[in-house]
């Protein structure tokens, strides 16, 4: 019995896969200052133009849909503190200076047709008070548009940034998907953005390419199963 467990176990683990996140940097924790970049102490802010990938994997370019200048804050302040709180670990303010609209954006790899879930977590500047409050974009296209949504998110504080999941499915439908932030106000104060992810899921209907392995794990489960029901010979 303990050896049917055993091959059943390892064919199970056989057909698993590991799940991935498709973007680079999603908690914006790498970064370079050069150029126009601006060091506060506790911020640092990006401007664009010119454009500039120094946050690694995300591109700061184009200008916002308001018409406003496009920069944003990295910021690592404890009073202002990122999605995990950890020291030295650091959030996204996607609106920098007053007036001002942050764009940023990453491309990735996908497979056309296949399911994928883009999360991340947001919260908002909460230096202006208990009333403060900032709006984002969120674009996902590949061929066409498989994602357009808004988030706002209100009354942040420096003793509970209070956090909130974004969790979202969408299909690609080419081999380079794109992901884009634009915020939509332009405070200074916008939304804090981290722990961005894109992982692949299983879809409802299973892929050619799918049938093999579900087949596998079928074919464990009915093993274990028959080895239960085996009963042990008598000696002649």
């Amino acid at each position: 019995m303990r050896t049917c467990l055993l091959s059943a176990t390892m064919l199970l683990l056989l057909v698993s896969t590991s799940q991935a996140n498709l973007i680079v940097n999603g908690s914006f924790d790498n970064f370079t200052i050069a150029g126009t970049d601006a060091d506060f102490g506790g911020f640092i802010r990006y401007f664009s133009p010119p454009a500039n990938s120094h946050i690694m994997g995300w591109t700061i370019s184009g200008t916002p849909s308001d018409g406003a200048p496009n920069n944003v804050d990295l910021v690592h302040t404890f009073f202002y503190p990122s999605f995990t709180g950890s020291p030295g670990s650091q959030s996204l303010d996607m609106e920098g200076s007053v007036g001002a609209s942050g764009l940023i954006f990453q491309s990735f790899a996908t497979t056309p047709g296949d399911l994928y879930n883009l999360s991340f977590e947001y919260a908002n500047n909460p230096q202006p008070g208990p009333t403060s409050s900032g709006s984002m974009n969120v674009l996902v296209t590949g061929s066409m548009t498989l994602l357009d949504q808004n988030v706002t998110h209100t009354g942040s504080a420096f003793s509970n940034m209070n956090y909130q999941l974004f969790s979202q499915n969408f299909t690609a439908d080419s081999a380079t998907t794109i992901l884009q932030f634009e915020a939509l106000t332009h405070s200074g104060f916008g939304i804090a953005l981290d722990a961005v992810s894109v992982n692949s899921v299983t879809t409802a209907v299973p892929e050619p390419t799918l049938m093999g392995p579900l087949g596998a794990g079928l074919v464990a489960l009915l093993f274990a199963a028959r080895c239960r029901r085996r009963k042990p010979q008598l000696a002649k």
